[in-house]
């Protein structure tokens, strides 16, 4: 039976230890924020607000803790410009109720508080934050991937997907939106979009 992860579990998997982003999080809090900070500017070219800088820290812990479990697989992309700024081009999700389980987990027991934000104790759909950076920094569901309907935890749950891949053209639409008091022309957080838009 699959354990829970904690954050006090992350071994990098000995294939992404050279990565930018496995650099940062075996860093000290201070000294990984600084270093995320330096890579947001040279990746995204923007200032990222600190919360979102904690959301990706605490993201990636996961993606790469649940890769030591074999739940899913982080591709990096040999190409320049071709993953994105936590290093990797793809997640191939080979458990997907797991994976679905283990983000809502994190969200809500948000042991480093950077999810449930403004006062909230709860928040409807769980992994709707989660879609909503991952989509900032260009990352979406693949079309057609969507797992089986006998487990579906909803047509708003958009991380029910067996695929992510990278979209250069994403990113730079929405890194903006990583930036503290951002405005666009809408107000509706990005995980109330289809994955397409």
């Amino acid at each position: 039976k699959f354990q829970p992860l904690r954050p006090c579990e992350f071994h990098p998997a000995p294939e992404y230890s050279d990565s930018p982003s496995s650099s940062i999080l075996s860093s000290r809090a201070v000294d990984a924020d600084i270093a995320l900070e330096g890579l947001a500017k040279e990746t995204l070219g923007i200032h990222v607000k600190p919360n979102a800088r904690n959301r990706m820290k605490d993201l990636m812990h996961l993606l790469i803790q649940l890769e030591s479990k074999n739940v899913l697989k982080l591709v990096k992309s040999k190409e320049d410009g071709g993953n994105c700024i936590l290093g990797f081009s793809e997640i191939q999700v080979h458990e997907l109720q797991v994976f679905n389980m283990e983000i809502r987990r994190m969200v809500l027991e948000d042991e480093n508080r950077c999810w449930l934000v403004n006062g909230k104790t709860n928040i409807k759909e769980p992994t709707g934050p989660v879609y909503e950076i991952l989509r900032q920094i260009g990352i979406k569901p693949m079309r057609g991937m969507r797992g089986p309907r006998k487990t579906d935890p909803g047509k708003r749950d958009f991380m029910y997907s067996y695929r992510y891949i990278f979209d250069l053209d994403l990113m730079i639409k929405n890194r903006n939106r990583l930036q503290s008091g951002y405005i666009g022309r809408s107000h509706r957080p990005d995980f109330e979009l289809s994955p397409d838009d």
